[in-house]
């Protein structure tokens, strides 16, 4: 069964890994180039922005939002013909490629980001960024993206409960399900904020 879970993960991962890295360095790239060109921010202020933008905004809800649009047809298509094994074929596969792809989305944009800064060494940019990393908001951002993603497998459970539709209603059925995940995905965000761990961001080194 792991192994099985291990292939499906890598399946779905191989489905989303490139565009999310994609993405991840288009981000990099065109958010330090705002900060140093637009506002004039050191290399050291930028690149901890766009760690702390990463980890605290953009990373696990674009990953969500790419893994909602690709997977969705995935998830739904192994909770109907999973039988018994349903629940560990749709959850176990979207818990395990979440953190995954937001690695993937963290290391584009630090790769971009490097590229882009225009002051200082390599060496002195590499260590300002992986000193931007604290290692407690990794681990929550990476929380986080599991529990997003597990919510929407579990709306897709949900979902293949119901009696089947006929092919004509499929794309309108996945389009219902991905709002609603979007939907689920702002509850949880908002929830985290308000209980778990509200947004403090770092002063910046002047």
């Amino acid at each position: 069964m792991l192994l099985r879970l291990l292939r499906l993960a890598e399946r779905d991962g191989s489905r989303c890994a490139g565009l999310v890295l994609l993405l991840g360095t288009v981000f990099g790239v065109g958010l330090i180039r705002l900060l140093q060109e637009g506002l004039h921010l050191s290399s050291q202020q930028s690149l901890r922005v766009l760690v702390v933008a990463m980890l605290h905004l953009v990373g696990p809800l674009v990953v969500a939002l790419l893994a909602f649009t690709r997977l969705t047809p995935q998830w739904l298509r192994r909770a109907r013909a999973g039988g018994n094994q349903a629940g560990w074929l749709t959850l176990g596969p979207a818990l395990l490629v979440g953190p995954l792809l937001l690695i993937h989305a963290l290391m584009g944009a630090l790769v971009g980001g490097l590229l882009a800064s225009l002051r200082g060494g390599v060496e002195l940019r590499l260590a300002h960024t992986l000193g931007a990393i604290v290692p407690s908001d990794l681990a929550a951002a990476l929380l986080r993206t599991a529990l997003y993603l597990a919510a929407a497998a579990l709306l897709c459970l949900w979902e293949a409960q119901k009696p089947s539709l006929n092919q004509a209603g499929a794309e309108d059925l996945i389009a219902s399900l991905i709002a609603r995940q979007i939907a689920v995905m702002v509850a949880l965000k908002l929830l985290w904020i308000l209980a778990v761990n509200p947004i403090a961001l770092p002063t910046l080194p002047v």
